[in-house]
């Protein structure tokens, strides 16, 4: 049955053109930035109205963190979806997708050592250490960080002959 139903998705191709002239309108990556970017309003916006609940820095970290993973869940579904669907265009939104999570994830880290530790560094390094789910989030984070540090040239900018 679950292969009837993505066939019935997949195979027709009819509303493949239409969706890809969408994707490939200019405007279609300002409208992704604005979604990418609605739910940092929405949190801060809350915040700021004190909407965020009893615990709010916490209802902060939790949520920029889901957002992070939200993002990084959707940028790394971009390349299998377009295999499985054959919309090329949405590689477009990949590197958006990616810009998006780490932002997200900065956020996070940010939200965590600024609000929560007081930008004790000490103390989040002693929190690192004690809580393997910091632990592996710190991790996460540096690496992410080092990817996205590395561009689409990597480490050393443009690899063409200078002249």
């Amino acid at each position: 049955m679950a292969r009837s139903f993505l066939a019935f998705w997949v195979k027709p191709a009819h509303w493949r053109p239409a969706l890809q002239r969408v994707m490939l309108h200019r405007a279609a990556k300002s409208l992704l930035w604005a979604v990418g970017l609605s739910p940092a309003l929405w949190l801060l916006a809350r915040g700021l109205m004190d909407a965020l609940g009893a615990n709010p820095v916490e209802h902060l970290i939790r949520g920029l963190g889901e957002w992070s993973l939200r993002w990084l869940w959707l940028c790394l579904a971009i390349t299998p979806l377009r295999e499985a669907t054959g919309l090329v265009a949405l590689a477009r939104f990949r590197r958006m997708l990616g810009l998006l999570a780490a932002g997200y994830a900065s956020l996070h880290l940010l939200a965590y050592a600024g609000l929560e530790l007081g930008l004790d560094w000490g103390e989040l390094w002693r929190d690192t250490l004690k809580r393997p789910f910091i632990f592996v989030g710190m991790l996460a984070w540096a690496l992410r960080y080092f990817a996205f540090s590395q561009g689409a040239n990597g480490p050393w900018g443009s690899h063409r002959a200078s002249t």
